[in-house]
């Protein structure tokens, strides 16, 4: 019998999909480090808080969106507008930053859902997700842009968002989403 190479686990593709998508990727100022576990070396995630409602297998949960003159917004109920309009004028600190630009949908996707889990389970609770405005994207309009805003406020993403917008012009304006997740 002669030992065949081991095929690397979901996990494994999973890591190396996240490190390829973060490659380049810079701390902003005052940001904290990245967790080891991003940077190659393995951690066992923790669990700091309950899982959200859509992770239980209760329904899931969307937020509602609403259109405005500088792009879009959307909140979970019983969130303050006051926290929205803080996070939508830059008056929460931005904790972590992710770019997009250059990956499918299907990468950034995963990505972006790598990127939320970990943040959270990190405790930073706003980020910056840069999708571009979609200006390359032909007839269908902003591909990432879209299917960012769909990933944060439908299904399991959502259980754990808070609020979400367009970001300030100074952040990538209608090019980027700020968004806030629960503690």
């Amino acid at each position: 019998m002669t030992d065949r190479p081991r095929a690397p686990d979901d996990e494994d593709e999973d890591a190396a999909a996240f490190a390829e998508a973060v490659r380049g990727a810079r701390a902003l100022p005052g940001a904290r480090l990245v967790p080891p576990d991003i940077g190659g070396r393995r951690a066992t995630p923790r669990r700091l808080h309950p899982s959200p409602p859509a992770a239980t297998g209760r329904s899931s949960v969307a937020l509602p969106i609403e259109e405005t003159t500088q792009g879009w917004t959307a909140r979970a109920d019983g969130v303050d507008r006051r926290v929205l309009r803080k996070l939508r004028d830059g008056g929460i600190a931005i904790d972590a930053q992710l770019d997009l630009h250059g990956l499918t949908r299907a990468k950034a996707l995963a990505a972006l859902e790598r990127f939320v889990a970990v943040s959270r389970a990190s405790g930073r609770r706003c980020l910056l997700v840069i999708h571009g405005r979609g200006l390359h994207s032909g007839g269908d309009g902003p591909a990432l842009a879209s299917a960012v805003r769909q990933a944060l406020t439908e299904g399991a993403q959502a259980g754990v968002v808070l609020a979400c917008t367009s970001a300030p012009p100074a952040k990538g304006g209608t090019g980027a989403t700020l968004v806030y997740l629960r503690q």
